[in-house]
């Protein structure tokens, strides 16, 4: 599993466009909260594009041969129920009103950390990338990158492995 921070940039950049409609729900009526939840729905997926573009491609490439692969990305549609909440005439105007929309998304957060949501991420669909699960023969599973549409088992190609057990599928 991932590391904690990566996980959180997983979740923050997945729920990026919740965070802008949430931000132009506060305007005007809360300048600090609109600038915060637009900070949030620009830098978190471009901070997802560094980390697949940048970081992970900086780490060792080993050749693995997937036995088993699982697309991990059919699940997207489970999101835009989330994104249907700022269109509730939910105001975010004064803290009571914005507390259990702010407890919703710690909750969120919580499990989205904890669970295998965090490969469902409609951000690098829109990127161009899908993640997969692949069992390589020696019985390792890694959380895959990959612009593929569709990874064949028994297939060899080299990867960008961290040791958190999530790489990039070297194009």
């Amino acid at each position: 599993m991932p590391r904690l921070s990566t996980r959180i940039l997983l979740f923050l950049s997945s729920y990026a466009p919740l965070f802008g409609i949430l931000a132009f729900k506060a305007h005007p009526d809360s300048m600090w909260l609109v600038y915060g939840l637009a900070a949030v729905a620009i830098v978190s997926p471009i901070g997802l594009l560094l980390y697949v573009t940048q970081w992970l491609p900086s780490k060792a490439e080993i050749t693995i041969t997937a036995k088993e692969v699982t697309p991990m990305d059919g699940e997207a549609v489970s999101y835009f129920v989330f994104y249907l909440f700022p269109f509730l005439d939910v105001s975010l105007n004064s803290f009571t009103k914005a507390a259990p929309m702010v407890i919703l998304l710690i909750v969120m957060l919580i499990i989205y950390v904890n669970s295998n949501m965090m490969y469902v991420n409609p951000m690098l669909n829109l990127f161009g990338f899908h993640f997969f699960e692949v069992e390589n023969e020696n019985g390792k599973v890694y959380g895959l990158i990959a612009r593929d549409h569709y990874i064949r088992p028994d297939t060899s190609f080299l990867i960008h492995p961290t040791k958190n057990y999530v790489a990039l599928k070297k194009e």
